[in-house]
């Protein structure tokens, strides 16, 4: 058998030659700093460093460890965050952990930043080792590193020893990681032993008071922990500096519209040379000239940098930044909502917004027994109410329960207040855990029609019931299978309204949620089922201690009625405004939490939700405008009409003859489901 030749040996290569292949592994690099990388690489991934040039030394403080910042909502912090990603795959490679609030958000952040970075930025696709698995959306594997990508569980952070950290959203992220400590301590243990060459960017809009227990925690402590360096820019007018303060430096008209707003806004530093919106470049453009970039530290001696951006020098155009201010100014003058006033300064300004209530003198009993109205006896509805709505408490041995009167502009008045211990019949005593046909005495109360002030034979029916599932152990499971009953009677679904406190993350007042959902045949959800109302207790206990506080009857006001109880007035102020929350002083609160039941089942569709106005009331649920004996102090009203004129009156609450059934129309209570 022939055999075939043996291919030819390769020579020995030359010492020279070897040396010629890794000598660019032994050249040394010329130090680049972060803001000079960004500049050479991220121009062709979209970034532009000449719009905000504070940008420059945030990057550069990132080379010598710690870096803490504290902005608005893009205001490009994670612009800054990915060149220091970067330049540390290309120019120090070393492994990198980025963690963010969630999973979610992480995995969000990975494809929508960092993957296509790596696609844009030659140096970096081409430092990503060419090998299966090396580039997964939690791992990504490159030349000298390894960059996790994890979020806040206590177990991400383990067996991962590295030098280099991200924080992204940090007020985002739990004060306490199961138990574990914050999540600078988790990162910290991890760069044990990196002592002198680890460093960690933590970067934030500022949230404290939204989801941590302490206002002024999270981001905000972290940068006055450390240099606190704020923006001085140069006045392009006179080249004085200042220390810019959106709260002290910007003007518009506060008594108009948005728009007016936004037409009439300018910048007065202190010099008094007053800026206009086309000045907000030319104040920018200052920046690159002045040492460090304009910034000036509150404490020089701190061991870390770290920096508080106004959001005067964010992208935002000034007449925008005073239309944002001025509608959530609106909100709260309108509704008592500090939620988009919160939204505003975190997100837009960039710093923490402290809460009206906070530093406000404790409500008292005393206080509120001198807004009892002593011509108005509790169990009528006064003038100025256009809807009425029923409440209820459920405890464990009664149904403590309510009815609100809503008048424009969300005036309020508690028309009566009662609970419910025994049955109808009085023999039995209420156990809502454990006896579900007890429940019945909801529909009784709700099926009840309340009198006119001055006219007792006109009476109106609530609009809608509003029910606390939230409480004894089996009192949901009846409060369910009561709502499915009810429903079966006839009554309509949106008359019924099942509630349950929510998270006080929650950005909107009340959030819908389904109790079933049933699979057809094609494997879709059809949402049949029970509606249930998670509601935002923060947000509208914030509201009702600002309108507990207003002293003039009017938009906002909460009347109470002669007769209203002291134990009552108890319940109402049971609860204290404290380091962002809300806490118990007394045991008992029914009152209290009935109000935010109240104002709660408003607030749902198809019901006034953010309007202030009465217009949206269905007309058999109208409370009518009657005549003078109804007029509350300061009130002047028309002269009545016949009550027969009225729905509930007496003339017209007699049988009618039964006719042949028709189909129902659609309608406000009456759309198909």
């Amino acid at each position: 058998m022939r055999m075939r030749p043996l291919p030819p040996i390769a020579p020995f290569r030359r010492p020279e030659e070897l040396f010629a292949a890794v000598a660019g592994l032994l050249r040394p690099r010329v130090p680049v700093r972060v803001s000079e990388w960004a500049v050479t690489h991220m121009v062709k991934a979209g970034y532009d460093c000449d719009v905000l040039p504070w940008h420059a030394e945030v990057m550069d403080a990132l080379v010598g460890g710690d870096v803490d910042l504290m902005g608005p909502a893009q205001c490009g912090k994670s612009e800054i965050g990915l060149a220091y990603w970067g330049w540390t795959i290309d120019q120090r490679p070393a492994d990198f952990i980025y963690c963010n609030g969630d999973k979610d958000m992480t995995k969000d952040f990975v494809i929508r930043r960092m993957e296509p970075m790596v696609d844009r930025v030659a140096v970096l696709k081409a430092a990503m080792l060419d090998k299966i698995g090396a580039d997964n959306i939690f791992l990504k594997q490159f030349k000298g590193m390894l960059s996790s990508h994890i979020w806040p569980v206590a177990s991400q952070f383990r067996a991962r020893p590295v030098p280099m950290g991200w924080l992204d959203d940090f007020d985002q992220i739990p004060e306490d990681i199961e138990g574990q400590g914050d999540a600078h301590g988790l990162m910290g243990s991890r760069q044990t032993w990196f002592e002198g060459r680890a460093g960690t960017y933590t970067c934030s809009s500022p949230a404290a008071g939204t989801n941590l227990v302490s206002e002024g925690g999270g981001i905000e402590a972290r940068v006055k922990g450390g240099s606190h360096e704020r923006l001085a820019p140069a006045c392009p007018q006179c080249e004085q500096r200042f220390v810019i303060d959106y709260e002290q430096h910007l003007h518009f008209n506060r008594t108009g519209t948005p728009e007016e707003a936004g037409i009439s806004v300018t910048v007065q530093p202190p010099c008094g040379c007053v800026l206009l919106p086309a000045d907000r470049t030319k104040l920018l453009a200052t920046l690159k000239t002045l040492p460090k970039r304009g910034f000036i530290p509150t404490n020089p001696l701190a061991p870390r940098r770290s920096f508080a951006i106004d959001g005067l020098l964010n992208v935002r155009s000034w007449p925008e930044f005073a239309r944002k201010w001025r509608e959530a100014e609106i909100a709260w003058e309108e509704r008592q909502d500090e939620g988009p006033l919160r939204s505003f300064h975190n997100t837009v300004g960039g710093r923490n917004y402290r809460s009206k209530l906070a530093g406000e003198k404790q409500l008292e009993p005393a206080d509120l027994a001198k807004r009892i109205e002593s011509d108005w006896q509790m169990g009528n509805i006064p003038a100025g109410v256009r809807v009425t709505c029923l409440q209820v408490d459920v405890q464990s041995n009664r149904f403590e329960w309510q009815l609100l009167g809503f008048g424009n502009g969300l005036e309020c008045w508690i028309i009566e207040r009662g609970d419910i211990r025994t049955t109808a019949s009085g023999l039995e005593s209420i156990d809502p855990a454990s006896c579900p046909e007890h429940w019945a005495e909801l529909t009784i109360l709700l099926l009840r029609r309340w009198p006119v002030a001055g006219f007792p034979d006109v009476t109106v029916p609530p609009l809608t019931i509003a029910v606390d599932i939230h409480g004894e152990p089996g009192a949901t499971v009846n409060a369910y299978a009561w709502a499915r009953s009810a429903h079966a009677l006839g009554i309509a679904k949106d008359r019924i309204t099942l509630l349950r406190g929510g998270p006080h993350s929650q950005r909107v007042a009340m959030a819908g949620s389904w109790v079933d959902q049933k699979k057809d045949s094609s494997g879709t959800n059809r949402r049949t089922g029970l509606r249930l109302w998670n509601v935002n207790t923060l947000m509208l206990k914030n509201m009702l201690g600002h309108r507990l506080r207003r002293q003039v009857p009017g938009p906002g006001y909460i009347h109470l009625p002669n007769g209203f109880e002291w134990r009552w007035l108890e319940e109402m102020t049971a609860e204290v405004f404290e380091k962002g929350t809300w806490r118990a002083i007394r045991k008992r609160n029914e009152t209290w939490d009935l109000l935010v039941y109240g104002f709660a089942s408003l607030m749902r569709p198809p019901f006034a939700q953010t309007r202030s106005d009465m217009g949206w009331v269905p007309l058999e649920y109208r409370v009518p405008e009657l005549g003078a004996a109804t007029a509350s102090p300061g009130r002047a009203v028309a002269h009545a009409p016949p009550p027969s004129a009225f729905p509930g009156s007496a003339a017209a609450l007699q049988p009618p003859r039964r006719a042949a059934p028709a189909r129902r129309s659609p309608g406000f209570f009456g759309r198909r489901r």
